[in-house]
């Protein structure tokens, strides 16, 4: 019965995922994240009172309603609110605590949605401080949900999981959207079991089914599992595929494959995969997916591969890469970086002279560059033209100046980020004015080890 009920399980959810009418909610998106699983919608509306744009509905009686967590319109007391301040002090992490000045809630998250994901490892580091530092809100407007939710979204395309949990809050929080965030990074990093024993505490955010039977399955209730299968199949959630897909898994001496995944599976699929045995890799995947391939029961190579791919996103520090690197011996043939180039990216204040190839221009800029002087030698290329004008630059003009005369630091902030995303294939005149930027907003060092990196990158491409 058991294996019946797991079967069921896999194949319910996988078509309730994949399923159009779980791909939108009201006509519109369900998130500007779209990996996010569809775990809870958004409680109900007290008796008497419909939801803005739904229709009231009432499910027919089943056999599990007396074992699910029930409809409820009480919500529970005191529970502490998420972090929407931040983790930290902004002067701790060397930032302005005054970012958001004028600019209002929906402006700074538009600003960051608009962020592309090509930034240099620096710059992510730079934007990760950012997300989590505690700010003074905004001026303008009050919706702070729309900001949490953001920072939280930016976290999560970034990879940063456990960064996204903390600013989420120590416990679950109460909003459904945010919720959804929550549980995902729990089905990322090994937390489902607590993900759903909080689940099974919270009937007020409503769980969809794929999550109820996912959840009651994890808790060792496999029998209500699968009467809530049937449930949803009553309902008409299933469709005629994926009872084809729910008949294939129930014979394996038949069928030997599982259906094939969508192209963006979200981590409650990817997680029915992996308990099917058919483990989805991840290196297709949006980076946040990395972090289930650093669970220590995986292979070194899967552990290693993500954790390198978390490293150059400059999410996993250099410790956590060294230790899955030690846990083998190196191989005894392959590339090794120039000297000088090692000591660039540490960021060293400076590096020895033997380092430097005379005879090549673009290691004496670098070097320079390093020792916080990229005056002290000529610029040999129109990347390091601009890098060297941005440390060089006095006037503040342009859409950054205006910004930041304006109040809106933060929003001049992720502008300049996006322009140096965009910097070995934009403008040479924004990237310095970027660069300068940051050196008003005494971010100095993080300035010189951005340049760095894309001095480092160009070479690369």
């Amino acid at each position: 019965m058991q294996n019946s009920a797991a079967g069921l399980l896999f194949l319910v959810i996988a078509g309730a995922l994949c399923h159009p009418a779980a791909a939108a909610e009201a006509g519109r998106p369900l998130s500007a994240i779209d990996w996010l699983s569809r775990s809870v919608e958004t409680p109900a509306a007290e008796p008497g009172e419909d939801a803005p744009g739904t229709e009231t509905a009432t499910d027919p009686p089943d056999a599990t309603q007396e074992r699910l967590p029930p409809k409820i319109s009480a919500r529970p007391l005191g529970p502490p609110e998420p972090e929407t301040g931040g983790l930290v002090a902004a002067g701790d992490l060397g930032l302005p605590g005054d970012l958001w000045g004028a600019s209002t809630a929906e402006d700074i998250a538009l600003r960051l949605a608009r962020l592309p994901d090509n930034l240099p490892a620096t710059a992510r580091d730079l934007l990760r401080r950012v997300l989590i530092v505690r700010q003074d809100s905004p001026a303008q407007g009050d919706d702070l949900d729309i900001l949490l939710k953001a920072r939280v979204d930016a976290l999560l395309e970034m990879g940063a999981l456990d960064a996204a949990r903390l600013l989420l809050g120590a416990r679950p929080p109460e909003d459904a959207e945010l919720f959804r965030r929550w549980f995902d990074i729990a089905l990322l990093t090994g937390g489902e079991t607590e993900a759903c024993r909080w689940l099974a505490e919270r009937p007020d955010l409503s769980p969809t089914y794929p999550a109820r039977i996912f959840c009651l399955a994890r808790n060792g209730d496999w029998h209500v599992a699968a009467l809530t299968l049937g449930t949803a199949e009553s309902l008409g959630i299933l469709s005629p595929e994926e009872d084809a897909l729910l008949a294939r898994f129930l014979d394996p001496e038949l069928f030997d494959a599982v259906p094939p995944p969508p192209r963006r599976p979200t981590p409650l699929l990817f997680r029915l995969y992996e308990a099917a045995g058919d483990r989805l890799p991840t290196l297709a995947l949006p980076l946040a997916f990395a972090h289930a391939d650093l669970a220590p029961i995986l292979g070194w190579k899967a552990r290693l591969e993500a954790s390198e791919r978390l490293a150059r996103a400059g999410v996993l520090g250099p410790g956590d890469l060294f230790d899955v690197y030690s846990e083998r011996g190196a191989a005894a043939s392959g590339g090794r970086r120039s000297l000088l180039r090692m000591a660039a990216y540490q960021g060293r204040p400076s590096v020895p002279p033997a380092y430097v190839d005379p005879d090549a221009p673009e290691d004496a800029f670098l070097a320079a560059l390093v020792a916080g002087d990229p005056s002290g030698a000529p610029a040999p290329s129109p990347l390091s033209r601009a890098i060297r004008d941005g440390f060089l630059r006095q006037r503040a003009d342009g859409p950054l100046a205006d910004l930041e005369a304006a109040d809106r630091k933060g929003e001049a902030l992720f502008l300049a980020l996006g322009w140096i995303g965009e910097a070995n294939a934009g403008d040479p005149d924004r990237l310095a004015e970027a660069l300068a930027l940051l050196r008003r907003l005494g971010l100095d060092d993080t300035a010189r080890r951005i340049a760095v990196d894309l001095l480092i990158e160009a070479e690369r491409a």
